[in-house]
């Protein structure tokens, strides 16, 4: 074999070589696919070390991906890389080099083994809604501060950044999976989302979590292809329009203002013909109300609420048609002035 003529083909020999002996002996693709997956984590993931233990973190975000337990998994692996990781001044693990960056993203170098696209966004994104979905299907005000609720505060932040990279690195049209991922996290589980950022018990936490959602979902519908009108596309734009009002009063957002508001903004919705969240949420403020379609009997529900909303089965949601007795013909809710209904504003704009 002729000798290596260049830097490049030099690191190529030497980073295949060394990513080729760690996966064998055996060639088990199993251990290919974990590495590449860890590998691939490792590169794209965004972090900051308030989020705690970076080992800790990196396995929720695989296991919430996988469905697997990484506990004893993700030990082996990160000694087997040890030769191709190096650890920063918070204690994170990166790649050791730019070089290797270079190697994994290059298919023609790396081979389909080792080639890390910006696929990886979409495992991320999956990662993140998946860790929400799993939180908010079982939150309830008793549970303790957790890894798991540090998590779910990660998720919360950049699920809509990662969803966001998706549209913006790769084709916009093979994208039908996590499209109904992100679909399945906003029809059933938006209201508790809501409710889980604004009881964060300081100011500054459910201002900054209020924050972190309302300007992820405004970025959703922002990073969109405007001619776009399918129900995800309408779906995303209807929660813009709920956020906007969200984000412009994230300062001020408490537990009841903002369910109220939540209500609010459907009953309005629906006058002008914006159903798709109403269809999806207001079965959970009838049943809130103890199964009564009442105005009145609502509000007092809100105001009373002292857990997290109900978390409808399929049965019982998507009633497009709820009517809403006693809703009064000016809806007296200083939230919904600043509604961008008509999708004009960038969260820039606030």
């Amino acid at each position: 074999m002729d000798p290596p003529v260049s830097a490049v083909s030099a690191l190529t020999t030497l980073y295949k070589t060394a990513l080729d002996s760690i996966a064998s002996p055996g060639g088990d693709e199993d251990i290919r696919g974990d590495l590449r997956l860890l590998l691939g984590f490792v590169k794209f993931t965004l972090y900051h070390n308030c989020y705690g233990d970076w080992k800790i973190f990196l396995q929720s975000l695989l296991e919430s991906y996988t469905g697997a337990n990484w506990s004893s998994k993700l030990p082996v692996l990160c000694d087997k890389l040890s030769s191709l990781l190096v650890y920063d001044e918070s204690q994170c693990f990166q790649l050791i080099h730019k070089s290797l960056d270079d190697f994994l993203m290059d298919h023609n170098r790396c081979g389909d083994d080792w080639f890390l696209d910006h696929k990886i966004y979409k495992s991320l994104t999956s990662a993140c809604s998946k860790l929400l979905m799993s939180y908010l299907g079982n939150a309830c005000m008793s549970n303790s501060v957790s890894s798991e609720k540090t998590a779910t505060q990660y998720a919360l932040q950049y699920c809509s950044i990662y969803y966001s990279n998706v549209w913006k690195t790769g084709p916009r049209d093979n994208n039908f999976d996590i499209e109904a991922e992100v679909s399945h996290l906003l029809q059933w589980y938006l209201l508790r989302w809501v409710f889980y950022a604004v009881t964060k018990s300081s100011d500054f936490d459910r201002w900054q979590t209020v924050g972190f959602l309302s300007e992820g979902l405004l970025n959703l519908s922002e990073n969109l292809d405007k001619t776009r009108n399918d129900p995800f596309a309408q779906l995303i734009h209807e929660a813009h329009r709920l956020s906007s009002a969200l984000y412009a009063n994230c300062c001020r957002a408490r537990k009841v203002n903002t369910i109220l508001y939540f209500f609010h903004f459907l009953c309005a919705a629906y006058r002008k013909d914006m159903k798709i969240l109403h269809q999806w949420y207001m079965p959970a403020f009838v049943q809130m109300a103890g199964c009564s379609q009442n105005y009145g009997d609502i509000i007092e529900a809100i105001k009373a609420l002292n857990d997290y909303p109900p978390l409808l089965s399929k049965e019982d949601t998507t009633a497009e048609n709820i009517e809403i007795i006693g809703i009064f013909e000016v809806i007296e809710d200083e939230m919904l002035a600043d509604v961008d209904w008509d999708l004009k504003k960038s969260w820039l704009d606030y």
